[in-house]
């Protein structure tokens, strides 16, 4: 199996050496400096307290990697304000096939298959936690593993991958619903995504605190009143078990959720920056935010609900990366954000401790 993975960062590269070390054939699309790193150097990835060096194909750009084909697959791991332009280089330069988008977020499949109508989009994540120690060099946690859109006989039907992910010593589960995948993981990335960006505090520490939990609590509440609306149901990722989460959610005060999940949070993300903030560190003018929180307020009203938690963090966020309000205006105030968001013009109140 020929696999063009498009974006080779720490997703992109756990994904690529896992498929490589489970018999696939990769190719890595990797530019600049990284590209010459990973082309001189090669991959080093780190699982299961073992080290593996893969020296993969590598080339700068999908025109590049046409030359290289066909692939039976193409592994979408950028940022998702990349997509459009990575849309554009597959519809120049690659044959009709199947695409997974491992993009973090909602909105992406539907975007790209309006983009590439001969294209099989189908959905997939990933829950296991990995980062850059250095460039080439990604480490991973233990905890996780793959979630793909499978449907036999369709052309999503991603079994394939899905064993060569196991082969290559990663779990990987199949669903049928690409959004029951998606909406899932969404809940998951969802916890501490805006509020970290907007405090700049690490996740651990707005777990910590009982009004940011319950602030978090709030907006979850709300994905979670949009999936239901929806009809989509959460499911069991590999290593996360979100239908219980969503069950405690619905089911607990904020007062005794916050001492049962706040230290597991805190442990979860420790002082990782979630996606929103990393956007935010490196200047960017568009964050992942818009994918999470936004998405939640856009499947909100298209169902005649009111998403008026994820609205104020997303537009608060939106706000700070494009610069209509200083970086500064919220860093280190939790009050602050507190008050603002009560204050969010909505019908609906902000939610249980979400109140300054």
């Amino acid at each position: 199996m020929k696999v063009l993975v498009l974006g080779a960062g720490a997703v992109g590269g756990l994904l690529g050496g896992t498929l490589a070390i489970g018999g696939a054939d990769v190719t890595l699309v990797a530019r600049g400096a990284r590209g010459r790193t990973l082309a001189a150097q090669g991959l080093r990835l780190g699982r299961d307290g073992e080290s593996r060096h893969l020296d993969l194909p590598v080339v700068e750009s999908v025109a590049d990697a046409a030359t290289q084909g066909p692939f039976d697959a193409v592994l979408l791991t950028l940022r998702g304000m990349d997509l459009e332009a990575a849309g554009a280089e597959i519809a120049e330069h690659l044959p009709p096939g199947r695409i997974i988008v491992m993009l973090n977020g909602v909105g992406h499949e539907a975007a790209l298959a309006a983009r590439l109508p001969r294209h099989a989009v189908c959905a997939g994540t990933l829950t296991a936690a990995c980062w850059e120690r250095e460039v080439a060099w990604i480490q991973a946690t233990d905890k996780g593993g793959v979630a793909l859109e499978c449907r036999p006989g369709d052309a999503c039907d991603n079994a394939d991958l899905a064993e060569a992910f196991r082969a290559g010593g990663l779990p990987s589960r199949c669903f049928p619903s690409g959004a029951a995948i998606k909406w899932s993981k969404l809940l998951l990335n969802l916890l501490g995504s805006a509020t970290t960006a907007i405090l700049g505090w690490p996740p651990a520490r707005v777990f910590a605190d009982r009004r940011l939990f319950g602030l978090e609590l709030a907006a979850w509440r709300e994905a979670m009143e949009v999936m239901k609306a929806m009809g989509v149901a959460p499911v069991t990722l590999p290593g996360y078990p979100v239908p219980l989460y969503v069950r405690l959610a619905r089911g607990l005060p904020a007062a005794f959720l916050h001492p049962l999940l706040g230290p597991r949070l805190a442990g979860g993300r420790g002082d990782r920056l979630p996606g929103p903030a990393a956007d935010l560190a490196r200047g960017r003018t568009r964050t992942e935010c818009e994918w999470l929180s936004g998405a939640v307020v856009l499947a909100a009203a298209r169902m005649d609900l009111s998403a008026p938690v994820n609205a104020a963090l997303s537009s608060l966020v939106a706000d700070l990366a494009a610069g209509r309000r200083p970086r500064e205006a919220f860093r280190d105030q939790p009050e602050r954000l507190l008050a603002t968001v009560a204050a969010w013009p909505s019908p609906v109140a902000p939610g249980e401790d979400a109140k300054p």
